[in-house]
């Protein structure tokens, strides 16, 4: 039997999709936000009060925010992990969002998309799909008890950086 595949994060998969807001507000160093989306994109800046008001904006807000912020100097050595950390908190152990992660067995994560995204996903069959793949480990985590293993390696990557910044 093929291995199911999960192309495009909508409808009953919008859950996925970093635009996704959870009820529930995830924290990262003081740093609050309902989707992975707004986590990331604020990320982006050294100024901690941007990065909260950027944190507590909705996903699409937050796109367009962090499309206008001065990117950290590491921003493109730390964006995968930033990334992780971000897919980590939303699908932690014991929430919603992990038990609706596990949901979907064992099928291939394609984040499909037509806004030209070949790094974090899929266009026209084209991409790396690099957001896949992290939702993919995380999923592994959830089931093999690693999810803290995971979690220290990301957060070894960059908590000096954005602590302290």
């Amino acid at each position: 039997m093929p291995t199911p595949v999960i192309d495009k994060f909508e409808n009953k998969w919008f859950f996925l999709s970093n635009f996704w807001e959870s009820d529930t507000a995830r924290d990262f160093y003081g740093i609050r936000f309902h989707s992975v989306e707004a986590f990331f994109q604020s990320m982006k800046t050294t100024d901690k009060a941007l990065r909260r008001r950027i944190a507590s904006m909705k996903a699409g807000p937050s796109k367009g925010a962090g499309r206008n912020v001065k990117l950290r100097p590491e921003w493109e050595y730390i964006k995968v992990d930033i990334m992780a950390i971000g897919v980590l908190l939303k699908f932690a152990p014991g929430t919603p969002e992990a038990e609706m992660l596990l949901s979907t067995g064992d099928a291939t994560l394609i984040e499909g998309n037509t806004w030209g995204d070949q790094f974090w996903g899929v266009c026209k069959g084209e991409g790396e799909n690099v957001l896949g793949l992290i939702l993919e480990s995380v999923r592994h985590a959830l089931r093999s008890g690693t999810y803290d293993q995971m979690m220290d390696a990301h957060m070894k990557a960059v908590v000096g950086l954005v602590k302290s910044k």
